[in-house]
């Protein structure tokens, strides 16, 4: 059963990846993926300069955007029906169905 209030949002995560490339992945729950792509842009700007610097900033973004996108869909279709809510009870037990 997945908890409505934990669902992440995907333009939340695409956001903080364009803030800084790999913070999407922390939101959602995949650090070692994010610890990857903090790693991966560091090493290419250490390592080229500030020559490649928007390249490697668009092409990142643009790779981790169409990832989120995939994880997105995989997720919808995961949690399609395990979204329960707890019905109004009177007594105030909040059974689930």
């Amino acid at each position: 059963m997945v908890n409505v209030s934990q669902a992440k949002s995907l333009r939340l995560a695409i956001q903080l990846n364009l803030v800084f490339p790999g913070f999407g992945y922390f939101y959602i729950g995949k650090g070692v993926l994010g610890i990857a792509a903090v790693l991966l842009i560091i090493g290419i700007w250490a390592t080229t300069g500030l020559v490649y610097l928007v390249h490697t900033y668009i092409v990142m973004n643009a790779i981790m955007a169409i990832d989120m996108l995939i994880w997105n869909s995989r997720n919808k279709k995961k949690t399609a029906g395990t979204i329960h809510v707890k019905d109004k009870d009177p007594a105030g037990y909040g059974t689930e169905h």
